[in-house]
């Protein structure tokens, strides 16, 4: 790893935005299994309360980083998130836990994120310039997908203690964020959006997102696979493992599988970087991924399926690995929190629309079958990037 990517206070930002993550894990795990045991009326309602503000309010959040700035933003979601947790904690001694309770905390969370998510997510790129930022992107994504694994085993662990103690653990980890980020101040601060309504600067943004080349091709195409792959591990696995009479852990196996071949990929970017001709990893990827898929839903035996998820995680870095660092540096510098506020909403509404085709498919006929079609859909990825001159060509934005 070159100590380039190590120095201007980034790995110590890393560091605590991997630990805030892990927090967030415990937050929603917590969420979930209280909820869970209140009745599964409960558990969506807490689930639908905390998708619904990030769909409404992330292209605000996105509008408002660029006016207030990355950091500035960051740091002002950390407090809120805070006195979230200090008042929940505190309102904990008067309080049981209830399903309005739940309900709030989610939706309160939601809030919150949408407003930090776009600022965090194109923060990296102030620490290095353009020659560092894919690698800084590939060694920011292998630490959340860390994150993501270490965050619901604890959350289980801290929440089977108490309810609470998820929300303290939650709360430490904000903290620390908070200290780091007051503390680091990174090298490339972009000029921040001046003058004009808020709904004026997101048309703007808006625009600017259709006009700049190949930006809406790989929208599209990063639409896709997270519309194919993300709810295929969600909802088609564990349908695929009851139907076939594997064990709860073979289920959680093949989205772990996944998550490592992710993260082999990730960081062997990180160390190396990007490949010079991104565009044929951007549709490889995608087709390695939907191979993975069929290989996970035609294979008789549980460990062939972890084989097909690993693979499938292959594809996916490779493709997510090269495509989102492309984005950030097609990004206009005074627009980087609108974009990928554009960027995670895209991504959240494919997501919802696979879900219901997946949930669809697997109901109506079987869950092989649902996975078969998100690899068709997967395979599919690569087609607007094809389409796309600009990336076709390499040409500058």
């Amino acid at each position: 790893m070159s100590s380039r990517l190590l120095r201007g206070g980034f790995l110590a930002w890393l560091g605590a935005a991997t630990i805030s993550a892990i927090g967030d894990g415990i937050f929603y795990f917590a969420l979930s299994w209280t909820a869970s045991g209140l009745g599964a009326g409960v558990v969506t309602a807490v689930m639908v309360a905390g998708l619904v503000p990030p769909l409404l309010l992330t292209l605000v959040g996105g509008v408002s980083a660029d006016r207030w700035g990355l950091r500035r933003t960051i740091i002002a979601s950390d407090i809120a998130m805070c006195l979230l947790l200090a008042g929940y904690l505190l309102l904990a001694h008067f309080v049981p836990v209830s399903a309005a309770v739940l309900v709030g905390l989610s939706v309160c969370g939601g809030i919150v994120g949408s407003f930090r998510r776009p600022a965090n997510n194109a923060f990296p790129r102030l620490f290095f310039p353009e020659s560092g930022v894919a690698r800084a992107m590939s060694l920011t994504g292998s630490a959340m997908e860390i994150a993501r694994m270490a965050g619901p085993p604890l959350g289980a662990v801290v929440v089977a203690i108490s309810f609470s103690g998820a929300m303290l653990a939650d709360l430490a980890s904000f903290v620390g964020v908070l200290v780091v980020l007051l503390v680091v101040r990174p090298p490339y601060e972009p000029p921040r959006t001046v003058g004009g309504s808020a709904s004026l600067e997101l048309r703007a943004g808006l625009r600017a997102v259709r006009s700049v080349p190949g930006v809406v091709a790989m929208l599209c195409a990063v639409g896709i696979v997270a519309g194919s792959v993300i709810p295929m591990l969600g909802l088609a696995v564990p349908l695929l493992a009851r139907s076939r009479g594997w064990t709860v852990g073979d289920a959680g196996l093949m989205e772990a599988f996944w998550i490592v071949g992710a993260l082999a990929v990730s960081l062997v970017v990180a160390k190396v970087g990007t490949y010079r001709r991104p565009v044929v990893l951007l549709v490889a990827g995608p087709l390695l991924a939907a191979a993975g898929v069929v290989i996970a839903a035609l294979v008789p035996e549980p460990y062939l399926a972890f084989a097909g998820t690993a693979v499938m995680g292959v594809g996916t870095a490779l493709f997510t690995s090269h495509l989102f660092p492309l984005y950030l540096l097609r990004t206009p510098p005074d627009m980087l929190a609108r974009f990928q506020s554009v960027l995670i909403v895209v991504q959240m509404l494919t997501m919802l629309l696979g879900d219901l085709l997946l949930g669809t498919l697997a109901a109506q006929l079987s869950p092989a079958t649902a996975m078969l079609a998100a690899a068709a859909l997967c395979a599919l990825a690569g087609a607007p990037i094809l389409l796309s001159r600009a990336l076709r060509l390499g040409l500058a934005t």
